[in-house]
């Protein structure tokens, strides 16, 4: 594809609990969007950082934020805000790449 015509930046974003807990499988599966995207920038965001990023960044949203109940809920909502905030592509820890997101 054309690069003057791309919209998307190239950032993947992902989250994750704690950078410090990555288990092996886990971080296999991060390699592959690496490994197939080369020239797009990497975010591993943890709890704290995602905590952070609502305060700063969306501070309206910052009580709906916590009040999710659960885990799972926040990362949810906090996807959507770092994808409006920065644009790129949001991709979970459990998956793989299996093509070059430039090929799509």
């Amino acid at each position: 594809p054309d690069p003057s015509k791309r919209r998307i930046p190239r950032i993947i974003h992902q989250t994750t609990r704690s950078s410090n807990e990555i288990p092996a499988h886990i971080k296999d599966l991060r390699s592959t969007w690496m490994n197939k995207n080369p020239t797009w920038k990497m975010i591993l965001w943890d709890d704290s950082e995602c905590l952070a990023f609502v305060k700063k960044e969306f501070p309206e949203y910052l009580e709906a934020y916590r009040g999710l109940p659960k885990d799972v809920e926040r990362a949810d909502f906090f996807r959507y805000m770092v994808i409006l905030r920065y644009g790129g592509v949001y991709a979970d820890m459990d998956t793989e790449c299996r093509q070059p997101l430039d090929s799509l």
